[in-house]
């Protein structure tokens, strides 16, 4: 069982494009893996083929500004997004319709504004050299008082094995898994990894939302921009959820959602609290932060919107329909 199933899933024939081999580094061809046919040395390029592509339901302009937004992530953003098994462009291609005539409804909650690739910095006293969190999604609700944010799962959950950290998570992971001592995971010198004998699973996606949370319990990197930076400080309520898309007949997704709960279930204000004691995060913002407690699917999602307004396109390809 491995991601290149998703190719027998995908609708690649509802394309009016030309497909071809994911080249992965200096003329080293994946044997599975494809992307759109365009040239990727210039962004503008890359953007007007997926509109063409996939014929999104935005206005352009707003399209080329989330566009821009969208490969603005950490990597090599423009090559990857052109890639047909991307969660990045599953995430824009769904996401990026939302408007005030057009917006979504998770958890009761409807979302009239959307930004892509949040970063912000995890703990008030890393490095400068650190890397920020990295989220895929910004929802901002009609009244603001609410984001969601989303971090993006596609064929992520096929991948496996234990997940090495820094120094500066090692405090909080330590307490966390103190706090939930029936957890499936352990933190084992620098890695946190499945326990005993069980079989290892896809952990990365956990360890990102913690990762996420942490950061929005610090603060926006300076590259966010001062809109973006306004409704996160503004902001009376953060929801921090993993959607993905449930695409595989194996089992692999149902396994690591039903891990993702088992971890999550326990997470709310106390637990984070006592994680991040002594590390500098205002409590402030801990108090605000929720987390889903399972994951959503975009099926779901969509189940739940019937009058949201996705691309045939995108719908038929990803099997949405």
């Amino acid at each position: 069982m491995d991601k290149s199933l998703v190719y027998k899933f995908l609708n690649t024939s509802s394309l009016n494009a030309d497909v071809c081999q994911t080249e992965w580094r200096n003329g080293i061809y994946s044997s599975w893996s494809k992307r759109i046919n365009v040239a990727l040395d210039d962004a503008s390029v890359v953007r007007d083929k997926l509109y063409e592509t996939f014929h999104p339901l935005v206005d352009r302009a707003l399209w080329d500004e989330r566009f821009i937004m969208a490969i603005g992530g950490s990597g090599d953003e423009k090559k990857k997004i052109t890639t047909l098994h991307s969660s990045s462009l599953l995430a824009l291609l769904f996401f990026s319709g939302i408007t005030a005539e057009n917006p979504l409804l998770i958890d009761r909650i409807p979302y009239n504004q959307v930004f892509f690739e949040i970063k912000n910095k995890v703990f008030p006293n890393a490095a400068v050299s650190d890397k920020p969190s990295n989220i895929d999604i910004m929802l901002v609700s009609v009244t603001s008082e609410d984001l969601l944010f989303i971090e993006s799962k596609f064929t992520e959950y096929f991948d496996r094995g234990k997940i090495d950290i820094s120094d500066k998570y090692l405090n909080f992971y330590d307490r966390l898994f103190a706090l939930i001592p029936d957890s499936r995971l352990k933190l084992e010198g620098s890695a946190i990894k499945c326990k005993g004998s069980e079989s290892s699973q896809y952990i990365a996606g956990i360890k990102q939302m913690f990762s996420h949370i942490i950061g929005l319990a610090t603060a926006p990197d300076a590259s966010v921009s001062d809109e973006v930076r306004n409704y996160i400080e503004n902001a009376k309520r953060i929801r921090v959820i993993e959607v993905a898309h449930k695409w595989d007949r194996c089992g692999v997704f149902d396994n690591y959602a039903r891990l993702y709960s088992d971890i999550f279930r326990h997470i709310d204000n106390s637990v984070l609290s006592k994680c991040l004691e002594g590390e500098g995060c205002d409590p402030g913002k801990i108090k605000r932060i929720s987390v889903g407690k399972e994951i959503l699917t975009y099926q779901q999602i969509l189940d739940q919107n019937p009058s949201f307004r996705l691309s045939e396109t995108v719908k038929e390809f990803y099997r949405l329909t």
